[in-house]
């Protein structure tokens, strides 16, 4: 007796197609674009992200060994993943989703400044406290260019 699968089951035998719900918008240029991207990337390749597709890697679950360590294991994308996932991409490439990336970037830019401002007063901070403990009065070397040189003036 051969034994019969669900027609769900039947589906997921077969690679799942990575086409978007609003495929009718593809004749928009920058939603074809982050399709087409998104296509491209979720292509199986034997010596890629070992062997499984980038949207697998997404889904995937973390397991635990025995000995508590993690690690990651792609599991099976079934076609209504696939349809969402690149129903979320295409959409990143309208207008809604441009403005969203922009918003993200640039409050991005606003945290990494934010961050590198603190970080530079804690420099300065830590070495203002370095030269009171120390006790030491040390005058800013002077040095100029010569012939692409960094040549330091000796103070008299």
């Amino acid at each position: 007796m051969i034994p019969t699968l669900h027609p769900v089951e039947q589906l997921e035998l077969f690679e799942p197609e990575h086409v978007s719900y609003h495929e009718h918008r593809l004749d928009r240029m920058p939603e074809f674009v982050y399709a087409k991207r998104w296509w491209k990337l979720n292509e199986r390749s034997p010596g890629v992200n070992s062997g499984f597709t980038a949207l697998e890697w997404i889904l995937s679950r973390q397991h635990r060994y025995k000995d508590g360590s993690a690690f990651d294991r792609p599991g099976c994308v079934t076609q209504r993943d696939a349809a969402v996932a690149a129903s979320v991409v295409q959409w990143l490439g309208t207008n809604c989703g441009m403005s969203f990336l922009i918003e993200a970037e640039r409050e991005i830019e606003r945290i990494d400044e934010c961050r590198r401002r603190l970080e530079s007063e804690r420099r300065k901070v830590h070495r203002v406290r370095w030269f009171k403990k120390a006790d030491v009065s040390v005058e800013p070397r002077r040095a100029m260019l010569v012939d692409r040189k960094m040549t330091h003036l000796v103070q008299s």
